[in-house]
């Protein structure tokens, strides 16, 4: 959630109080960026989730900052539908985002901030500029806990007209015990330039970068493409790497989604990282669509993005276990892999999806069991 909160700095000599915006989560604890913990996002997700993009009475559409279009392929799109961009969302029938835009509005940096209480007492001590009447009126209404202090605007100004500013071994310097509490905190902070996709009421016209990739992807990577792919990424030549690169960006995402997934999974972490054509936007646009993370991606991150897309489908199930068991070894001469079965968990996650009962053929074992009961 966005909170308000006061920011200390200095303007026109003096010491000043500006309102700021920041996010904070339930505890109203500030939030930055965390690994897998941005709760910012969860607005933009929910509205923008199974949300079907129809362009039957679209004229105008708007592409947010740091959206991944591929444009050598949206624009010849929107020419034939005859649907214009436009620079201002404001007038926009559509609007394309992805969760890049949100970041475009929020700014991160690593911030001090002291205790409310901390303020006046502060100001007290400088012989010019300590402001403090005004200080304390813009406080008296202020419920926060918490005062942010631009340092670098604020330092200076302290070092210069401070009564006695506070010196370590780096010199006169703005620290903890510059403040009556001797806390000075600090944090990675993230204040809100614009908030316009982290309100659910913005969103009804809004709709995700991957949804429209989708509409403009024509090509699927069936079974023979994703091993012609295979061979290409296989070789010691980057344009032939480059060549299914491109196909890969270009295609439809949703319909090739196993295949892209295994091609990333394989070739992710050599080929393709070390490719230039990795930086572009058509290709950015399709590893954000997947969450695709090279240190993260294996069978068990497929299956679960086709879970959380809901994508999964039984064709897609049986490519994984096989490509599992093609990689299975036992080590013996007299033994081989010959099955591959879910852990319980997920079977039950996979059967509710695909609407299945418990039809799943047995296997080996268990059909070797079912002999030495009888």
């Amino acid at each position: 959630m966005i909170q308000e909160q006061l920011t200390l700095t200095v303007s026109n000599n003096e010491l000043v109080l500006i309102p700021s915006r920041v996010l904070v989560d339930d505890k109203r604890k500030f939030l930055h960026y965390r690994w897998h913990e941005n709760e910012y996002e969860k607005v933009f997700k929910q509205a923008t989730a199974d949300k079907k993009l129809d362009l039957t009475n679209v004229k105008t559409i708007y592409f947010a900052p740091k959206c991944s279009i591929p444009r050598d392929k949206a624009k010849p799109f929107l020419e034939e539908k005859k649907i214009k961009t436009v620079r201002d969302r404001d007038t926009a029938d559509i609007i394309i985002a992805g969760l890049d835009s949100i970041d475009a509005g929020l700014d991160t940096k690593h911030l001090y901030y002291i205790k409310t209480s901390d303020v006046k007492p502060f100001a007290d001590g400088f012989r010019i500029g300590g402001n403090v009447h005004n200080l304390v009126a813009r406080l008296a209404t202020y419920t926060g806990k918490y005062v942010i202090i631009d340092r670098p605007t604020i330092t200076s100004f302290y070092v210069t007209n401070y009564i006695n500013p506070t010196k370590n071994m780096y010199g006169n310097i703005l620290h903890g015990s510059s403040f009556r509490s001797g806390e000075y905190y600090g944090d990675y902070i993230t204040t809100v330039i614009d908030d316009f996709l982290l309100t659910s009421s913005n969103l009804s016209n809004v709709y995700s970068q991957e949804v429209f990739n989708n509409l403009i992807g024509d090509t699927v990577i069936d079974r023979d493409a994703f091993e012609s792919l295979r061979t290409m990424l296989t070789s010691m030549d980057k344009d032939n790497h480059l060549v299914a690169m491109t196909i890969m960006a270009g295609c439809n995402y949703e319909k090739s989604f196993v295949y892209l997934a295994l091609l990333l999974e394989e070739f992710g972490r050599n080929h393709i990282y070390n490719h230039k054509y990795r930086n572009t936007v058509g290709f950015k646009s399709l590893l954000n669509w997947l969450g695709y993370n090279k240190y993260r991606w294996d069978k068990d991150a497929i299956l679960n993005v086709s879970i959380e897309k809901k994508l999964l489908t039984q064709e897609l199930l049986d490519t994984i276990k096989a490509s599992v068991l093609s990689n299975s070894y036992t080590g013996s001469n007299n033994y081989e892999v010959v099955d591959v079965r879910l852990t319980p968990d997920m079977q039950a996650k996979v059967d509710k999806l695909l609407n299945k009962q418990n039809d799943r053929f047995p296997s080996g074992a268990e059909l070797l069991q079912q002999e030495v009961s009888l």
